[in-house]
């Protein structure tokens, strides 16, 4: 399950207005904090992927200040990027341990994986700077930031819409570290921004809704009404299409001018991701407002099954955000009094919402129907995943553990 927090937390966007001397400055700052940051993942790789952060920094500090010249503030940020990267790869890692049926007794094996099973260190590749609030930025005067570099602290211009940040005035908002990032030619501040807000208690909950997200339907809801809605992604399936085109395009080409045109496109179709993500959050939130549970299938360890995919759908199938569409919605739910959970994604596209059968057998993906071969109940195949999704967040309120499946699973031993 997604764990329930009574916090939330906001990413602030400033734009900055740096001259060119100090678009240099900022470059080669970003460039040495992620080299150190590379010297870090390598002696953390080295030393049995060791992410005590005394023990790494004891190991790591004097060195990056020496070689790459980082400030204090900045070198202990590097070691902190480091290890959270690590933890995070930890952790995905651990939700989808390798599974294969031994040869001798034909039984089915599980085997936990953890961060021994990465064969080279963590590469940090997308330049940035990672600023403490007040030790390496602040903010002087209503349109100038305060922001240390390399060469010191710089003064630089910054764009503030006034409209966009009146929310983030209010004292219940608390800044932390920001990210100092280019993109399109443009300079950023992305700062952290967390807020506490009161618990959601189950007994608060009006109605939950079932999503389940795909490709073909980007999203597809059930609710407490029996009400279902179709979020079509053949818009967005094109589009991307299309973008993946173009970047094959120049990859072929490989001159200069073509790899400057494909970062630029990597981020457009980046922003672009991102803007979908927060219309379909919105409109779900702004539909069904308050004292609503959103259920979600837990989707860690998707981008692990390409094997399972076919080539040619393999980066359609595997490149769509679903992490970042689970924060955004997590987060507009908070700030309206409502909770997102997630739930075991097994068998909910096989299984029949009607009965509990479970065949694969039963869903045409061709025709994007749902038939059980046992009760004979027909459906959209996605209208019947979000009526399974819905149940086990109905089951998740009233506090069962275990889902109700009728399909006997093969036996499983750990190692």
């Amino acid at each position: 399950m997604l764990a329930i927090k009574n916090v939330t937390t906001q990413t602030v966007k400033v734009q900055i207005l740096p001259d060119d001397e100090q678009i240099e400055i900022f470059r080669h700052s970003q460039k040495c904090f992620v080299d150190a940051c590379n010297f870090i993942s390598s002696y953390i790789f080295e030393h049995d992927n060791c992410l005590d952060l005394k023990l790494t920094h004891n190991a790591t500090y004097h060195e990056i200040r020496d070689a790459y010249g980082l400030p204090s503030q900045i070198a202990q940020s590097a070691i902190r990027e480091v290890i959270a990267k690590y933890k995070t790869i930890r952790t995905e890692m651990s939700k989808s341990p390798f599974r294969f049926k031994r040869a001798d007794t034909g039984q089915w094996v599980k085997i936990q994986k953890d961060l021994n099973w990465l064969h080279k260190p963590v590469y940090f590749k997308l330049p940035k700077l990672v600023l403490v609030r007040k030790r390496a930025y602040s903010k002087l005067q209503d349109d100038v930031m305060s922001i240390s570099t390399l060469d010191g602290r710089l003064k630089v211009k910054a764009i503030l819409d006034k409209d966009y940040l009146n929310k983030f005035k209010s004292g219940d908002w608390r800044f932390g570290e920001a990210e100092l990032l280019e993109r399109n030619n443009k300079w950023f501040l992305h700062i952290s921004a967390t807020k506490s807000i009161a618990k959601v208690d189950r007994l608060d909950i009006k109605q939950v809704v079932g999503i389940d997200r795909g490709i073909r339907q980007l999203m597809t809801t059930y609710d407490s009404n029996n009400q279902t809605q179709f979020f079509s992604g053949q818009t967005v399936k094109l589009k991307r299409a299309k973008y993946k085109k173009l970047r094959q395009q120049l990859q072929s080409k490989g001159t200069p001018s073509a790899k400057r045109l494909l970062k630029r496109l990597n981020q457009k179709e980046n922003s672009w991701m991102n803007d979908v993500n927060h219309q379909l959050s919105k409109a779900l939130i702004d539909y069904y407002g308050a004292n609503t549970l959103f259920v979600l299938e837990d989707l860690t360890g998707v981008r692990s099954q390409t094997e399972k995919v076919k080539l040619k759908d393999r980066y359609v199938s595997i490149s769509w955000a679903y992490y970042d569409l689970e924060q955004k919605l997590s987060y507009k739910a908070a700030e309206v009094g409502s909770l997102v959970v997630k739930v075991d994604a097994h068998y909910t596209s096989q299984r029949c919402s009607r009965c509990g059968r479970i065949d694969k057998t039963s869903r045409n993906n061709k025709k994007h129907e749902f038939h059980c071969t046992g009760c004979g109940y027909r459906t959209n195949d996605d209208r019947n995943a979000a009526k399974n999704i819905h149940e086990l967040g109905k089951q998740w309120m009233s506090g069962s553990r275990r889902p109700r499946y009728t399909k006997v699973e093969p036996k499983i031993e750990y190692q």
